[in-house]
């Protein structure tokens, strides 16, 4: 559960997030993600929609998760081989139920050994917990044949703000040209921001949801929750913000020049 930090304690970009944090909350949520991750679910449907063909030999994902984007590419596309990336070990039994036949890797993708040989690399909504994005991109790019194709979503500077300016903490996402400005050299092929305004029925059914998806990893800077705490974020936040949480994805396809 989250609390109000006090002035200016303010967390700072993911380079600051602590990966063990982020592992322990989304191993919790994994019975709850698919539920809640409405949102990360269009993402994943629209991803596989920008894809420039149908048929790839082999496909890389980093940031699996419970299968959202893995079911999208079981039932949209043709592949040789799946291999599947996440922090969190437990996604592994998620993944197989989406795709038995796919290899599971756990694992940091900031350290993770990529190989190479991929005709397509992935993510879905997770390269934001990078604690190097440009030089995440730039191994990624690396991992894919001549040809191949890099796409991937992640969330932009107004994503879940609400909870930013309450809270006082959370991840902030880049502005889309900055996005844009740390990609590989290859030849773009998409590159969209959109925004969601997500209502719910309460303020503490925003709390619900984040913490049913993961997202609240804040770490030490953030203690429960008291009662009188509780009900001024349940009255301030319904003033303020009338029960809604913004999402921002941005969207980027790359192909691999040389």
């Amino acid at each position: 559960m989250l609390s109000k930090s006090s002035e200016g304690d303010r967390l700072q970009p993911s380079s600051l997030v602590d990966k063990a944090v982020v592992r322990r909350h989304f191993a919790r949520a994994v019975a709850t993600y698919d539920l809640q991750a409405r949102v990360q679910a269009h993402m994943a449907q629209h991803i596989c929609a920008l894809l420039p063909r149908q048929g790839y030999d082999a496909v890389l994902e980093i940031g699996c998760g419970t299968g959202l984007l893995t079911r999208a590419v079981a039932a949209k596309l043709s592949f040789a081989s799946y291999t599947a990336n996440d922090l969190v070990p437990e996604c592994a039994a998620a993944l197989h139920a989406a795709l038995p036949q796919a290899r599971f890797i756990a694992g940091d993708m900031d350290s993770l050994v990529l190989g190479g040989g991929y005709d397509l690399v992935l993510a879905n909504a997770s390269l934001q917990w990078s604690h190097n994005l440009p030089l995440l991109l730039a191994r990624l790019y690396a991992a894919l044949h001549e040809g191949g194709v890099l796409a991937f979503s992640l969330f932009g500077q107004r994503n879940l703000w609400q909870i930013r300016e309450y809270f006082g903490v959370g991840l902030e996402g880049l502005p889309l040209e900055a996005v844009r400005a740390v990609l590989p050299a290859g030849r773009l092929l998409h590159l969209e921001q959109e925004e969601q305004d997500c209502v719910f029925a309460s303020p503490m059914a925003v709390l619900r949801h984040l913490q049913q998806t993961g997202v609240n990893t804040f770490g030490s800077r953030v203690q429960p929750f008291g009662r009188a705490a509780l009900r001024a974020f349940e009255q301030e936040y319904r003033a303020r913000y009338a029960c809604t949480l913004t999402y921002q994805p941005q969207y980027i396809v790359l192909s691999k020049t040389v």
